[in-house]
């Protein structure tokens, strides 16, 4: 073939002698899009005791360009579960307490990552959710609870804010 089928185009099978149809879109396969990649371009501050979401600017890659880099929110448009990863580091001069990264779909909390005490000390969060396909928003805010401001980084090599669909609905 010269070019990809049509979901609507169809086959000829032969099942035990019997000649049947099937349409190429039963046959063909996942590509887990919508997916992307995105990442920080530089260091947030983070002032303690204030979630923050991270402003997540620059994409690695935006499958079906559902991430939006003013809003740093993915808002998928296929119906169904989506992985979604998150990570980075915190960077601070002194100890601080009570760091964490969370999903946040439609600005509800999902799932958290914990950092504590460290400089450098990184924060993982990962969540499979149901996104409807049309209005569902996920985002990642991190928070700190003590001591001055602190940083976080999340730049490609340390992550970032990632997902992609597992099964449409």
């Amino acid at each position: 073939l010269a070019a990809e089928p049509a979901d609507t185009d169809e086959f000829m099978v032969s099942d035990g002698g019997v000649l049947k149809r099937i349409d190429y879109s039963l046959i063909k396969g996942s590509t887990n899009n919508p997916s992307f990649k995105v990442h920080l371009s530089a260091l947030v501050t983070c002032t303690t005791a204030t979630w923050t979401t991270v402003p997540y600017d620059t994409e690695l890659f935006d499958s079906d360009g559902c991430f939006n880099t003013g809003t740093y929110g993915f808002t998928p448009t296929t119906e169904g579960y989506y992985f979604f990863y998150a990570g980075g580091y915190w960077s601070s001069e002194s100890e601080f307490n009570g760091a964490t990264l969370h999903f946040y779909k439609n600005a509800t909390d999902l799932s958290t990552g914990y950092g504590k005490n460290f400089f450098y000390h990184p924060a993982v969060a990962t969540t499979i959710v149901h996104m409807n396909g049309s209005s569902d928003t996920m985002a990642v805010r991190v928070k700190q609870d003590s001591g001055g401001d602190v940083g976080f980084r999340s730049a490609v090599e340390q992550m970032g804010f990632g997902g992609f669909l597992v099964q449409a609905v």
